[in-house]
């Protein structure tokens, strides 16, 4: 079948042969969750063709037309997925799951998997697994636990919006870090700076397009939740202005207080110290 043949030569890294039969799948079978991972796999292996060419200095006509394959396919993988039960989704999902985080770092943009990493990633960080999927905790903390690859796979997944234009998607990625916890992946020093960082930059983000409460917001999460990190008083300080000009007086009140009890940056506990006065005077 062109399946099977499809199978076969991706296997031997035969890229070009293989969108050829996975394009041919794609076109012949009659179900829905099939069609899907043959254009998935033919979106991946076009993409992956098109790399071979570039090194090998292939014809800008012949880049163009695996360029074209290739957005043919996703957007052809996202109409299909669209179709899909619930159910069909999530084992999908299950199954290539390692290949759709593959696709986030792959030189080549696909924008479908990405997307639907996002969506799972959400739906499991804000509703109950057992609520929604009949799923038990073992599945979710496989899939969806706070660990540190958790932190590295939704930083890239951001970034990967990111150079794929879509300013939308990439701030809702690194809202998912919101919900990992540090404490959850304390014994990992890069994974904390790395998540600490990430929201740092969303909350300068939202506060240079004046969306003062949301980056207060943040940057007393960030601070709350960083307890033994040398920027936590400086985080809670600016927290605190923040929500303070956003109208949230008892928020930037606790913020302060929080700063100002935190010995590891005099300066800004200081600074809170004084915050405090002036308020408490009002």
């Amino acid at each position: 079948t062109s399946w099977s043949l499809a199978e076969a030569y991706r296997q031997m890294n035969q890229t070009g042969k293989a969108a050829e039969f996975y394009e041919a799948a794609a076109k012949t079978t009659n179900s829905e969750p099939d069609r899907f991972k043959s254009e998935f796999w033919l979106a991946v292996t076009t993409g992956k063709e098109e790399e071979q060419l570039k090194i090998t200095g292939s014809s800008q006509s012949k880049l163009d037309q695996y360029r074209r394959k290739r957005q043919q396919a996703d957007s052809k993988m996202a109409a299909t997925w669209a179709r899909l039960s619930p159910e069909q989704r999530q084992k999908i999902y299950t199954a290539l799951r390692p290949q759709f985080e593959d696709t986030v770092n792959s030189p080549t943009f696909i924008k479908t998997p990405a997307k639907i990493i996002l969506a799972e990633w959400t739906k499991s960080l804000n509703t109950s697994v057992s609520a929604t999927t009949g799923s038990d905790n073992s599945d979710w903390d496989k899939n969806f636990s706070a660990t540190s690859s958790s932190v590295f796979l939704i930083s890239n997944l951001a970034k990967r919006f990111g150079q794929m234009g879509m300013a939308k998607e990439r701030r809702q990625a690194l809202n998912l870090l919101r919900q990992l916890k540090p404490k959850d992946f304390v014994d990992d020093k890069e994974a904390r700076a790395l998540w600490s960082a990430e929201l740092l930059d969303l909350a300068e983000e939202y506060r240079t397009s004046n969306e003062l409460l949301e980056a207060g917001k943040l940057y007393k999460l960030i601070g709350e939740e960083s307890n033994d990190w040398e920027g936590r008083a400086e985080t809670l300080y600016k927290a605190g202005l923040l929500l303070f000009r956003s109208g949230r007086r008892q928020e930037a009140l606790d913020a302060f207080q929080k700063a100002a009890e935190d010995v590891n940056n005099l300066k800004y506990s200081e600074l809170a110290k004084e915050r405090l006065s002036q308020l408490q005077t009002q």
